[in-house]
């Protein structure tokens, strides 16, 4: 079994480096308003949205809210630790590194560069 999440993003290029560099995705198919990424059963289609590409409509969609404001990607990885540097490295934001979770996993809280919350959390 496979799921699908698509997300609305500004720059398809930038989500690429968040979606590979940082969570260890597999870029599958890349074209120039749309990619896709594998991080094992789930599927990310990344979707440039059209608001970026119209002058003056970027910077008011931005006042309003940023684009990802209010979702959280749950993904279980080896080591939480090691996202969380790579993500520091890239430049993206990190909102608690490495905290336990009830449960005793360790789970860390990044940022892309849409505004969606990305929580990395040790697998089982």
């Amino acid at each position: 079994m496979s799921h699908e999440l698509q997300i609305l993003v500004r720059d398809v290029e930038q989500a690429l480096l968040f979606q590979s560099s940082v969570l260890g995705g597999v870029v599958e198919t890349r074209a120039e308003r749309r990619a896709c990424v594998r991080h094992g059963a789930l599927r990310v289609v990344l979707v440039q949205d059209a608001a970026a590409e119209v002058p003056g409509l970027t910077e008011l969609v931005g006042l309003v809210v940023r684009r990802g404001a209010g979702a959280l990607v749950r993904l279980e990885v080896d080591d939480p630790a090691a996202h969380a540097l790579r993500a520091r490295q890239a430049g993206f934001s990190i909102f608690d590194a490495a905290v336990p979770r009830p449960d005793g996993r360790a789970e860390v809280l990044l940022c892309d560069g849409d505004g969606y919350l990305w929580a990395v959390t040790a697998a089982r």
